[in-house]
């Protein structure tokens, strides 16, 4: 039985929690909140299968370090991006040197745990499903998915690939030589479908619906794949689906696919709220410098211009500091008159 520890109790750490404890993990979820923690310990995670149907597994929760136990074979870091260091640091002095630490969060935040962890330690994970909370232990699996991981430079530990074995029972899980690529697609996708609605306030098809918002989405990719050959990172097709390659390139058969992948976004999450903006209006700090700051920084490192990122970043920025900034005219702010 694999020993996990998953730090972080939002839709994405809890329903993983559920997951894994379905694959006999023993599994314990630290948060913050100590009232999540004792209806999570009282009640057990429950997730919403259908209108009518609910599932329950009883997980370990706290709120306290000092509770935990120690030697886990597994840390997977389910926080927001920003406080992926703080979370690593805080359990640092109970796990053991092969303990693997998994970052679960948006972006790629690979090289940011590496460097607490070290190299040899480090694993991404890129997460293909989606979540809301329903309560403090009832969740909704909106988009079903699984999950990809892997380590730099295609490292593979035997320790992996027994965690990977197990987290199967629960949830699909494959291990990948491209971590990089494979996260960089979540991250383009992200970048689009996440900045652009924290920026306009507005549901994925209703930005689609829009041609300003149709160009802003495509310029994001557009920059976004410029950027990563410039880099030498191989972009891996996101869901088996998205070529970013494809549809971010001059020519008829481009312009076709690009209307085709418009399309199929626009129906598929046309009633796709963001996350991100509801936790903004919470008073929480956007992901933004791990999404299209990301592609800004790397593009400053090879020297690849990146304009639109870099308005939309300094736009959100904005926003974050005045929520009331949102609006769909934005689109033609960063976008230009």
């Amino acid at each position: 039985m694999k020993k996990i520890l998953i730090i972080g109790a939002g839709a994405i750490g809890s329903t993983l929690a559920y997951f894994l404890q379905k694959a006999e993990c023993e599994v314990t979820l630290l948060t913050r909140n100590p009232i999540t923690a004792q209806q999570i310990s009282k009640d057990g995670i429950r997730i919403q299968t259908d209108q009518n149907s609910i599932e329950a597994v009883h997980v370990s929760a706290t709120a306290s370090v000092s509770d935990l136990q120690t030697d886990y074979d597994a840390v997977m870091i389910a926080t927001r991006a920003y406080d992926l260091q703080e979370a690593v640091r805080s359990v640092m002095h109970i796990v053991g040197q092969n303990t693997l630490f998994f970052a679960m969060t948006n972006g790629n935040c690979l090289q940011m745990l590496a460097e607490e962890v070290g190299d040899t330690r480090a694993v991404g994970c890129s997460i293909g499903y989606g979540a809301e909370r329903l309560s403090d232990n009832e969740f909704r699996i909106k988009i079903p998915g699984n999950l990809i991981v892997g380590m730099q430079d295609g490292y593979l530990p035997p320790s992996l690939s027994s965690l990977v074995a197990c987290i199967n029972k629960g949830i699909p899980c494959s291990i990948t030589d491209n971590i990089e690529g494979t996260l960089y697609a979540k991250l383009l996708i992200n970048s689009c479908i996440t900045s652009v609605q924290v920026l306009t306030g507005q549901k994925l098809g209703e930005v689609l619906e829009n041609e300003r918002g149709k160009e802003l989405f495509l310029g994001i990719l557009r920059e976004g794949v410029q950027v990563a050959n410039a880099a030498g990172i191989t972009v891996a097709p996101y869901a088996n689906k998205i070529n970013f390659y494809s549809v971010t390139k001059s020519g008829i058969f481009a312009t076709v696919k690009r209307k085709l992948l418009i399309s199929y976004l626009a129906k598929k999450y046309k009633d796709r709220t963001s996350a991100s903006l509801e936790a903004l209006k919470k008073g929480h700090r956007t992901e933004i410098e791990f999404l299209n700051g990301y592609i800004v920084k790397l593009g400053l490192k090879y020297g690849v211009p990146t304009p639109i990122n870099q308005k939309l970043c300094f736009n959100i920025a904005e926003i974050e500091n005045d929520p009331s900034l949102i609006t769909p005219y934005n689109l033609n702010i960063v976008l230009g008159q």
